[in-house]
């Protein structure tokens, strides 16, 4: 029982921490609470933008499915793949990839260098 004040007092201080952070979390919920209250109006304005916003979105994806679909439908299925035309999709790939590295190359180098 000779350590019943040190446990009292570990015990005091831990109940002193809870009780600060649950404070701080009630004042933190109360502030948004309030803030949420006085930009109600500019909050709901946003809400309406961004549901607009991802309506198009998805509409805009949509009709890029059916684009790629259609673009499968006619490269692939109806049109056989022949070696001929994978070394075009190839020669493309690398002419793409060799402007995509001179451009970044060129853009590192006059940011970076010059």
């Amino acid at each position: 029982m000779k350590h019943s004040p040190v446990l009292m007092e570990y015990f005091y201080t831990i109940c002193n921490s809870v009780a600060s952070t649950l404070t701080l979390f009630a004042l933190t919920i109360q502030t948004n609470f309030n803030y949420v209250i006085d930009n109600r109006a500019e909050i709901t304005e946003q809400a309406k933008n961004m549901t607009i916003e991802a309506a198009l979105g998805a509409k805009i994806a949509e009709e890029n499915f059916y684009v790629a679909q259609t673009w499968i439908t006619d490269n692939f299925i109806n049109d056989p793949v022949t070696v001929d035309r994978l070394k075009g999709w190839g020669l493309i790939a690398y002419e793409w990839l060799l402007q995509t590295y001179s451009d970044v190359y060129s853009k590192f180098y006059t940011t970076f260098v010059a």
